[in-house]
């Protein structure tokens, strides 16, 4: 099992998926110490910015990295976030 000190403290933010709310996960992160908040249910216009932000998340990071620890991929996502927002070309809208 993953060390559960290196994620003490950390505060996850979900919907009610069943890859959430199940027992297994649960139970992990009760023993590891990480708040699950989860989200109220929200129209699925108001989502389709975040999934759309994830899945490319996914596809350009996450499917390329093979992560060592917690800290390293709290670091590397938090420079493609900081790359997405600032340096990344997006279209514009008209």
């Amino acid at each position: 099992m993953q060390d559960q000190a290196s994620i003490k403290g950390v505060i996850i933010r979900n919907d009610n998926g069943p890859q959430f709310i199940a027992n297994q996960v649960k139970n992990f992160l009760r023993l590891a110490e990480v708040k699950q908040e989860f989200l109220t249910r929200q129209h699925r216009e108001d989502n389709a910015y975040i999934e759309a932000f994830h899945s490319i998340m996914q596809r350009d990071m996450v499917e390329r990295n093979e992560f060592e620890s917690y800290y390293e991929a709290k670091t590397t996502i938090e420079r493609f976030i900081y790359r997405y927002n600032f340096i990344r070309p997006h279209r514009n809208k008209k």
